[in-house]
């Protein structure tokens, strides 16, 4: 899924208004970013942890060359999943029932969570929409290896071919047609 996808589908939960949808995704991510880049973790119960991690500075090696590289320090981005979102994905949780069904967390509507950080403090906080339920999944179906081996049905016994210098083959081989001599130089002659 990628932001357009996102969109659609926040868009379909707020009854069809794309434009708050994208506000939403959008003020999210600026917000993350914002975050994250001041040096700050984002924390969301139930789904997990963005943060900033710092890469020291190293010596590396040119593949071609073989030659040492100094890599400065870096700060980069990463995320940790939290414990429901990871449940979520291994199918012993719903996505719903992540933080929500132990009480820790509080439904957001769209317009407390579109506005300036300052503002949702204060704000009422509305009911969020309905979840759709998590997908059920379907049992795997047992490997090859685990199935018993079927008996091999009998045949008909059909006499074996004869071997090489034994009886001819009940079809007789192709006749090739002789190809004509070609023009050249011959062998053996100098």
């Amino acid at each position: 899924m990628n932001k357009a996808e996102l969109i659609t589908a926040l868009a379909e939960r707020l009854d069809g208004d794309r434009r708050v949808a994208s506000t939403a995704v959008d003020g999210l991510l600026e917000i993350v970013v914002g975050t994250v880049r001041a040096g700050e973790s984002v924390s969301i119960l139930g789904f997990g942890v963005f943060e900033q991690r710092q890469r020291a500075a190293r010596t590396a090696r040119n593949p071609r060359t073989g030659e040492p590289i100094e890599v400065a320090a870096a700060a980069l981005p990463a995320f940790r999943p939290g414990a429901g979102f990871r449940n979520a994905v291994n199918g012993t949780q719903s996505v719903t029932g992540s933080a929500a069904g132990r009480g820790r967390a509080r439904p957001v509507s769209v317009a407390a969570a579109t506005a300036p950080v300052a503002a949702t403090e204060n704000a009422p906080v509305d009911a969020a929409p309905a979840a759709k339920p998590a997908r059920s999944t379907r049992p795997t179906k047992p490997a090859k290896d685990d199935k018993p081996a079927k008996p091999a049905k009998a045949k008909d016994e059909k006499p074996a071919k004869a071997a090489k210098g034994g009886k001819p083959a009940s079809k007789p081989a192709p006749v090739k047609a002789e190809a004509p001599a070609k023009a050249g130089k011959k062998k053996g002659r100098k």
